[in-house]
Protein backbone atom coordinates (compact mmCIF):
# COMPACT_ATOMS: atom_id res chain seq x y z
CA UNK A 1 0.00 0.00 0.00
CA UNK A 2 1.24 3.43 -0.88
CA UNK A 3 1.43 6.36 1.51
CA UNK A 4 -1.55 8.70 1.36
CA UNK A 5 0.35 11.59 2.98
CA UNK A 6 3.54 12.28 4.88
CA UNK A 7 4.56 14.94 7.38
CA UNK A 8 7.94 15.98 8.72
CA UNK A 9 8.63 15.49 12.43
CA UNK A 10 12.28 16.53 12.59
CA UNK A 11 14.23 18.19 9.81
CA UNK A 12 17.91 17.60 9.07
CA UNK A 13 20.32 18.78 11.78
CA UNK A 14 22.75 19.97 9.10
CA UNK A 15 22.65 20.82 5.42
CA UNK A 16 24.44 18.61 2.86
CA UNK A 17 26.79 21.55 2.21
CA UNK A 18 28.18 23.78 4.94
CA UNK A 19 28.25 27.55 4.63
CA UNK A 20 32.06 27.38 4.37
CA UNK A 21 31.92 24.85 1.52
CA UNK A 22 29.41 26.96 -0.33
CA UNK A 23 31.36 30.18 0.12
CA UNK A 24 34.48 28.44 -1.19
CA UNK A 25 32.56 27.40 -4.30
CA UNK A 26 31.20 30.92 -4.74
CA UNK A 27 34.65 32.44 -4.07
CA UNK A 28 33.14 34.64 -1.38
CA UNK A 29 35.31 35.73 1.55
CA UNK A 30 33.16 38.41 3.22
CA UNK A 31 30.55 37.50 5.82
CA UNK A 32 28.04 40.14 4.68
CA UNK A 33 25.72 37.62 3.00
CA UNK A 34 26.28 34.57 5.19
CA UNK A 35 22.63 34.45 6.31
CA UNK A 36 21.41 34.83 2.74
CA UNK A 37 23.73 32.08 1.45
CA UNK A 38 22.59 29.79 4.30
CA UNK A 39 18.98 30.43 3.24
CA UNK A 40 19.92 29.62 -0.36
CA UNK A 41 21.49 26.32 0.75
CA UNK A 42 18.33 25.33 2.64
CA UNK A 43 16.12 26.36 -0.28
CA UNK A 44 18.28 24.45 -2.77
CA UNK A 45 18.21 21.34 -0.60
CA UNK A 46 14.44 21.54 -0.23
CA UNK A 47 13.96 21.97 -3.98
CA UNK A 48 16.37 19.12 -4.75
CA UNK A 49 14.66 16.80 -2.26
CA UNK A 50 11.26 17.61 -3.78
CA UNK A 51 12.63 17.05 -7.29
CA UNK A 52 14.28 13.72 -6.46
CA UNK A 53 11.65 12.49 -4.00
CA UNK A 54 14.43 11.73 -1.52
CA UNK A 55 15.70 12.79 1.89
CA UNK A 56 19.38 13.70 1.88
CA UNK A 57 20.58 14.27 5.47
CA UNK A 58 18.93 12.21 8.24
CA UNK A 59 15.43 13.38 9.17
CA UNK A 60 12.27 11.96 10.77
CA UNK A 61 8.86 11.76 9.10
CA UNK A 62 5.45 10.22 9.59
CA UNK A 63 3.67 8.36 6.79
CA UNK A 64 -0.13 8.15 6.91
CA UNK A 65 -2.16 5.29 5.44
CA UNK A 66 -5.86 4.71 4.82
CA UNK A 67 -5.77 1.24 6.40
CA UNK A 68 -3.88 -2.04 6.49
CA UNK A 69 -2.52 -3.26 3.15
CA UNK A 70 -4.14 -6.29 1.53
CA UNK A 71 -0.75 -7.30 0.09
CA UNK A 72 0.95 -7.02 3.50
CA UNK A 73 3.29 -4.18 2.46
CA UNK A 74 3.35 -0.56 3.64
CA UNK A 75 5.60 1.48 1.31
CA UNK A 76 7.38 4.43 2.89
CA UNK A 77 8.33 7.59 0.97
CA UNK A 78 11.57 9.60 0.91
CA UNK A 79 14.24 6.96 0.42
CA UNK A 80 16.65 5.87 1.59
CA UNK A 81 14.85 4.42 4.62
CA UNK A 82 17.04 4.04 7.72
CA UNK A 83 14.65 2.72 10.37
CA UNK A 84 11.10 2.66 11.67
CA UNK A 85 10.40 4.07 15.14
CA UNK A 86 6.84 2.82 15.48
CA UNK A 87 3.57 1.92 13.78
CA UNK A 88 0.36 3.24 15.35
CA UNK A 89 -3.29 2.96 14.45
CA UNK A 90 -6.58 4.46 15.62
CA UNK A 91 -9.64 2.26 16.08
CA UNK A 92 -13.17 3.35 15.22
CA UNK A 93 -13.67 3.97 18.95
CA UNK A 94 -10.95 6.64 18.76
CA UNK A 95 -8.35 4.63 20.66
CA UNK A 96 -4.74 5.09 19.53
CA UNK A 97 -2.73 1.87 19.72
CA UNK A 98 0.88 0.94 19.00
CA UNK A 99 1.43 -2.13 16.82
CA UNK A 100 3.86 -4.63 18.31
CA UNK A 101 7.16 -4.69 16.43
CA UNK A 102 6.92 -8.50 16.40
CA UNK A 103 4.09 -8.23 13.86
CA UNK A 104 6.20 -6.67 11.11
CA UNK A 105 9.65 -6.45 9.60
CA UNK A 106 11.35 -3.33 8.23
CA UNK A 107 12.98 -3.62 4.79
CA UNK A 108 15.58 -0.93 4.12
CA UNK A 109 17.32 -2.57 1.15
CA UNK A 110 14.57 -1.70 -1.34
CA UNK A 111 13.41 1.59 -2.77
CA UNK A 112 11.07 2.60 -1.44
CA UNK A 113 11.77 1.07 1.95
CA UNK A 114 8.80 -0.73 3.41
CA UNK A 115 7.18 -2.57 6.27
CA UNK A 116 6.08 -6.16 5.65
CA UNK A 117 4.17 -8.62 7.78
CA UNK A 118 6.35 -11.06 9.69
CA UNK A 119 5.83 -14.77 9.10
CA UNK A 120 2.60 -16.14 10.56
CA UNK A 121 1.43 -12.66 11.56
CA UNK A 122 -1.59 -10.59 10.53
CA UNK A 123 -2.69 -7.00 10.84
CA UNK A 124 -5.03 -6.17 13.75
CA UNK A 125 -8.64 -7.16 13.07
CA UNK A 126 -10.19 -4.17 14.86
CA UNK A 127 -12.21 -1.76 12.76
CA UNK A 128 -10.14 1.29 11.96
CA UNK A 129 -11.18 4.91 12.27
CA UNK A 130 -12.03 6.91 9.14
CA UNK A 131 -9.45 9.02 7.32
CA UNK A 132 -5.81 8.07 7.80
CA UNK A 133 -5.85 5.78 10.84
CA UNK A 134 -2.46 4.08 10.33
CA UNK A 135 0.68 6.13 10.99
CA UNK A 136 4.33 5.08 10.69
CA UNK A 137 7.14 7.19 12.15
CA UNK A 138 10.40 6.56 10.31
CA UNK A 139 13.93 7.89 9.87
CA UNK A 140 15.24 8.47 6.37
CA UNK A 141 18.17 10.00 4.50
CA UNK A 142 21.69 8.97 3.56
CA UNK A 143 23.05 9.85 7.01
CA UNK A 144 25.25 12.85 7.78
CA UNK A 145 26.36 15.41 5.23
CA UNK A 146 29.43 13.33 4.33
CA UNK A 147 27.18 10.46 3.17
CA UNK A 148 25.19 12.54 0.66
CA UNK A 149 26.14 11.57 -2.95
CA UNK A 150 28.66 13.83 -4.67
CA UNK A 151 26.30 14.45 -7.59
CA UNK A 152 23.66 15.81 -5.23
CA UNK A 153 26.18 18.10 -3.57
CA UNK A 154 27.35 19.40 -6.94
CA UNK A 155 23.77 20.08 -7.96
CA UNK A 156 23.27 22.04 -4.75
CA UNK A 157 26.39 24.09 -5.48
CA UNK A 158 25.01 24.96 -8.90
CA UNK A 159 21.59 25.80 -7.52
CA UNK A 160 23.00 28.09 -4.84
CA UNK A 161 25.39 29.65 -7.34
CA UNK A 162 22.43 30.17 -9.64
CA UNK A 163 20.43 31.88 -6.87
CA UNK A 164 23.40 34.04 -5.95
CA UNK A 165 23.99 35.13 -9.54
CA UNK A 166 20.30 35.54 -10.44
CA UNK A 167 18.47 37.28 -7.64
CA UNK A 168 15.19 37.16 -9.57
CA UNK A 169 13.33 34.30 -11.30
CA UNK A 170 13.07 36.25 -14.56
CA UNK A 171 15.86 37.97 -16.49
CA UNK A 172 15.40 41.13 -18.53
CA UNK A 173 18.80 40.77 -20.20
CA UNK A 174 17.23 39.69 -23.49
CA UNK A 175 14.75 41.40 -25.80
CA UNK A 176 11.90 39.67 -24.00
CA UNK A 177 11.71 38.55 -20.35
CA UNK A 178 12.90 34.95 -19.95
CA UNK A 179 12.78 32.50 -17.12
CA UNK A 180 16.26 31.78 -15.82
CA UNK A 181 17.04 28.10 -16.54
CA UNK A 182 18.02 25.69 -13.77
CA UNK A 183 21.10 23.72 -14.79
CA UNK A 184 21.36 21.27 -11.90
CA UNK A 185 18.71 18.76 -13.00
CA UNK A 186 21.06 16.47 -14.91
CA UNK A 187 23.12 15.94 -11.74
CA UNK A 188 19.97 15.18 -9.74
CA UNK A 189 18.31 12.91 -12.33
CA UNK A 190 20.24 9.75 -11.32
CA UNK A 191 19.01 10.24 -7.76
CA UNK A 192 15.32 10.77 -8.54
CA UNK A 193 12.86 8.34 -7.01
CA UNK A 194 9.67 8.17 -9.04
CA UNK A 195 6.62 7.61 -6.89
CA UNK A 196 3.84 5.60 -8.45
CA UNK A 197 1.09 6.59 -6.07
Amino acid sequence: MKTAAWTQVTGPADEPLSLEEMKEHLRVDAADEDALIADYIAAARGAAEAYTGRAFVTQTWQAHFTGWPADGVLELPLPPLQSVAWVKYTTDAGVLKTLSASVYRVVTATEPGCIVLASNQSWPSETLDAGLPVVVQFVCGYGGAAAVPAGVKQALRWLVGHMTENREAVTMATSAPQQVPMSARWALDPHRFHYHW
